[in-house]
């Protein structure tokens, strides 16, 4: 009985210690133990045991000016191994950084994670008009024309499913319209459009597919709505759709299900 409770509370600890990593983002990089112990429902000092095991082994460190915690170095070191590791960042990572230097625009690659976005990569011009987003932010997938990119390819019932939990209780003509433009996006093959969190912004991106026709990423270039214009659209679309043609062929360089690269 004795030992079962200890698996138990392990398990439970174990739970608690990645709730509290998992808080950490781009926009909470810094928090304390209280700010910590609220938002988790959990008592501050099984809070901080957990923070100090961290910060023993170099997952979290203090900041000196506020007390608070940061994600350590042990954390990055694993976060550089990971992406070096993952095959879509190796097959995009330098295609990516092409496409923002040729074109003069931002650029972007977002990896489907169940039924969210993660910006995998993210290269930005000087003057940006990008400032909610950073390599590794999290996101829905309606909230970027590469997630609705990616959105659109779902099998219908998940994308409905998506888009209701994501605008909530939308009344039924406002879905047939979403549901239509989404439909718009797959028979053209690519999404154009202001980015709905950043009305500054247009985007042109085009899906990423596996040998199955899976979606499982989507790449973008984004500018501001002066240099984004319509008449740009159909060349920036040809210099997109090549490099998700390309990314394709480097992930799955033996199937010849892809069309060749112009």
């Amino acid at each position: 009985m004795k030992n079962e409770d200890d698996k138990n509370l392990l398990l439970v600890t174990a739970s608690n210690s990645l709730k509290i990593l998992t808080l950490f983002s781009d926009r909470t990089p810094l928090l304390g133990v209280t700010e910590i112990s609220r938002r988790l429902g959990l008592a501050k000092s099984i809070v901080s045991r957990i923070i100090q095991t961290f910060v023993a082994e170099g997952v979290l460190e203090r900041d000196e000016l506020t007390g608070k915690y940061r994600l350590g170095t042990a954390l990055l070191e694993l976060g550089l191994i990971a992406a070096e590791c993952n095959p879509v960042f190796r097959a995009s990572q330098q295609v990516v950084e092409k496409l923002h230097q040729q074109t003069g625009l931002d650029s972007y690659l977002l990896l489907l994670d169940q039924n969210e976005s993660l910006f995998l990569l993210l290269y930005k011009q000087p003057n940006s008009a990008w400032r909610l987003f950073c390599m590794g932010s999290r996101t829905a997938l309606p909230n970027t024309i590469g997630g609705l990119t990616m959105l659109a390819f779902l099998e219908p019932m998940q994308a409905q499913q998506v888009m209701q939990s994501h605008f909530g209780c939308t009344s039924e003509m406002a879905l047939l319209r979403d549901v239509r433009y989404l439909k718009e996006i797959e028979v053209s093959g690519y999404a154009y459009g202001e980015e709905p969190l950043c009305q500054e912004i247009r985007s042109v991106a085009c899906p990423i597919f596996d040998p199955t026709g899976k979606v499982l990423a989507s790449i973008a270039v984004s500018g501001g709505i002066q240099r984004v214009k319509l008449s740009q659209v159909e060349e920036l679309l040809a210099s997109v759709a090549k490099a998700a043609r390309h990314i394709s062929h480097s992930l799955y360089p033996l199937l010849r299900s892809f069309p060749p690269i112009e």
